[in-house]
């Protein structure tokens, strides 16, 4: 069992595990500039535009439906819009009724088969004050599984000072029969395990703490995230329905991502035409660069209407489509050296008076023979503190 003593008045038994201590002193540049920022006069009303987004699948789980509406650029933020009555309806007129869960998010359960995949399927909407929003209709589009998920060792410039590191290049195969959808979208879930430099041993909020043996229960962690990017995939133009080599995330040596094992979760969504023009254009302007001067992002039209106000712009989406999904586990790649700073360490000249009480609390160098006045970050010892968990996913090695 772990054991944790007190320690009021050691002095610390020598600089065991002596370390050089590198400063770095980040310095700001400021470029002055004779061309005066663009600030966009907007009327409240072009601040105040609806935003609704979902989509309904084949699959046995809950349907999701979010509505809220835009806030001003200086200050952006989710503002919800709650109290709506949110009604899934068939072409065939069954409908079902969205519960809401959280504020302006509303989901429904769909039992397998309760679905009729020969109909087709639209979302209306009333809102507290009684506008009422519908979609277009839509039909499901039958999805092919992923043919494969692989990866490609790649050098890239990650950064504007021109850096190059090596890491891996993530691409996905489809080879769909013709009957098939040739219109996808993709989401990229990524999974991977890291490890903080060293166990919680030395500690101190105002009295100083030696666990011992020391405390390994958060060295090990792992972290799910969403790919903040927009996949999406047409074969419309192709002579057979397949794809070689679509392009995913590219994973650099970083942030011990590749540094034990790696995992990709691949969900793919067949969509109908219009809705791969929806996303194909917001993949346009997710990857606009240039700024203000240069190409102007698209106007993009969703498939939702205000039919109380028909003035009144409806923004978003809601697909109706079919499911497949694809997961790939990797082990760490011997010839890709990983890059990993999180870990900061701080010298401490006046030793435990150093620590300031704001951060308790301060976790420190040492070993079973003392402390060293080197304090170190929370991520050194604590995997948690980098947002990961230390429960290991089902599905991992």
């Amino acid at each position: 069992m772990t054991q944790i003593s007190n320690y009021k008045h050691m002095i610390p038994k020598g600089l065991v595990l002596a370390r050089s201590i590198l400063i770095i002193l980040g310095i700001s540049l400021f470029t002055a500039s004779c061309i005066k920022e663009f600030e966009p006069d907007l009327e409240l009303d072009d601040t105040q535009k609806i935003i609704v987004s979902g989509q309904l699948n084949d699959q046995e789980a809950y349907q999701y439906v979010s509505i809220s509406k835009t806030s001003g650029i200086s200050k952006p933020k989710k503002l919800p819009i709650s109290s709506c009555i949110v009604k899934l309806i068939s072409s065939d007129n069954k409908s079902w009724d969205y519960t809401e869960y959280e504020d302006g998010e509303y989901r429904l359960w769909l039992n397998q088969g309760e679905l009729d995949l020969s109909k087709s399927y639209k979302i209306t909407i009333l809102t507290a004050d009684m506008q009422k929003l519908e979609s277009s209709f839509e039909t499901i589009s039958k999805s092919s599984p992923i043919d494969s998920i692989y990866f490609e060792k790649e050098n890239r410039v990650v950064n504007i000072a021109g850096d190059i590191r090596l890491g891996l290049q993530f691409l996905l195969n489809i080879d769909a029969k013709e009957t098939e959808s040739r219109y996808y979208r993709f989401e990229v879930i990524e999974t991977y395990e890291y490890h903080t430099l060293y166990p919680i041993e030395w500690w101190y909020d105002g009295v100083l703490h030696h666990v011992s043996p020391p405390d390994y229960s958060k060295q090990q962690c792992w972290s799910t995230t969403n790919i903040k990017d927009i996949f999406v995939l047409s074969t419309d133009n192709l002579s057979s329905n397949q794809y070689i080599g679509l392009e995913l995330n590219y994973t650099e040596n970083y942030d011990q991502r590749l540094s034990h094992y790696y995992s990709l979760l691949v969900k793919q969504y067949a969509i109908s035409k219009e809705a791969y023009t929806y996303w194909e254009q917001m993949r346009i302007n997710f990857h606009q660069e240039g700024g203000l001067y240069e190409n102007q992002p698209i106007s993009i039209k969703g498939n939702i209407t205000n039919t109380t106000n028909s003035e009144k712009v409806v923004l978003g989406y809601f697909s109706v489509v079919s499911f497949q999904e694809k997961r790939i586990i990797i082990p760490a790649q011997p010839d890709i050296d990983v890059i990993d700073n999180h870990c900061q360490t701080f010298y401490l000249r006046r030793g435990l008076r150093d620590i300031n009480p704001d951060h308790y609390p301060g976790y420190l160098l040492g070993d079973v023979n003392g402390w060293s006045p080197i304090l170190l970050s929370a991520v050194c010892v604590d995997c948690t503190a980098r947002g990961g968990s230390t429960t290991k996913p089902d599905y991992w090695p």
